[in-house]
């Protein structure tokens, strides 16, 4: 059904229709109390379309529903609602507002792609998964609410999102996927909570050039070797533990295009041997290998850690003034 309000407005209540019977000069939808689903590219390309109501009957969206609508900038969800299919709302370039619902469990594969006028977005707790470049692209993005219950983060979810400037995880993630915030160039923190297991993939924050204070749990069972890659005044700290496997790592994954200035970690002699292990095993002393772009080493970092002893630190630097004197050419 087609209400012509004037030559500019035309509103159309959705019943279900295949693509083939939606007009493509509508600029306000109004879904019926009857459709449980909004069908894939419903309304797909639809250039002067404003305004949508999505009614609590509706529980898919489906993909493409929405794609590349330029001029949407009001959509209303209610509860019942439970999945956002793949580019949904992908290139709804003048979307600035969304509410999601309290009941929704997925946010699909590109569901809000390059939103780039999308202000901010507050994830309901029921939400388990957010899929792969769910939110890539979302250049005015500044506030990102995650709640408990969320337990995947997919890859490039939030990439290239440059206003974005913290998150806070919840304990429940199990997984963050590589990239996931990629190149969030303006994320100054990001906070793991106490009792986080997550697994931190590739490429997870690189990039994130203004990252300044990373609190890491011992709880987190690993972090891949370029997860934090190019974060350039990263400042780094590690809850204890009892081994020193986990400081063998972060201090090889920290000097990948990456200065490490600061590794804070509870066991300090336990440390200092696992330090004196990789150090005595390098042959490249020297080589710049061993130095970020400040010009710091390994022993740096570790001296700049409050938290050590002085016989600790003094045995470290007895070690470190030996090796290298050793690797001095003669």
């Amino acid at each position: 059904m087609i209400r012509k309000f004037n030559k500019k407005q035309v509103s159309f209540v959705y019943r279900g229709q295949s693509i083939g019977d939606i007009p493509r000069n509508i600029t306000h939808v109004t879904v019926h109390p009857s459709v449980r689903e909004i069908r894939n590219q419903s309304f797909q390309r639809c250039k002067c379309l404003k305004s949508v109501t999505v009614p609590p009957t509706v529980e898919t969206i489906g993909k493409n529903a929405f794609f590349e609508c330029t001029e949407l900038t009001e959509v209303r969800l209610h509860k019942g609602l439970k999945r956002i299919g793949s580019d949904a709302f992908a290139f709804c370039s003048s979307l600035s507002d969304i509410d999601l619902p309290h009941g929704l469990t997925v946010i699909d594969v590109g569901a809000f792609l390059r939103c780039s006028s999308l202000r901010k977005i507050s994830v309901p707790a029921t939400v388990e998964t957010i899929c792969s470049y769910a939110f890539y692209g979302c250049r005015s993005l500044v506030d990102v609410s995650l709640h408990q219950g969320l337990w995947l983060i997919g890859e490039c979810a939030f990439a290239d999102c440059p206003a974005l400037s913290a998150v806070a995880l919840p304990s429940s993630l199990e997984d963050i996927g590589s990239r996931s915030f990629l190149d969030c160039t303006s994320l100054l923190g990001v906070e793991f909570p106490f009792g986080i297991k997550a697994r931190i993939h590739n490429g997870c924050f690189a990039g994130c050039t203004a990252l300044v204070n990373v609190h890491i749990p011992h709880s987190i069972e690993n972090i891949a070797d370029t997860a934090f890659s190019r974060c350039n005044l990263l400042l780094e700290e590690v809850d204890g533990g009892s081994g020193g496997d986990d400081v063998i790592q972060i201090i090889r994954q920290r000097f990948v295009n990456c200065p490490a200035h600061k590794v804070s970690y509870s066991s300090s002699l336990t440390t200092v041997e696992s330090l004196m292990r990789i150090f005595e095993s390098s042959s490249d002393l020297g080589n710049d290998h061993w130095k970020d772009s400040l010009g710091m080493t390994p022993f740096h970092v570790v001296a700049m850690t409050m938290s050590w002893s002085v016989f600790s630190i003094a045995t470290l630097l007895r070690f470190w003034a030996r090796r290298t004197t050793m690797a001095e050419p003669r």
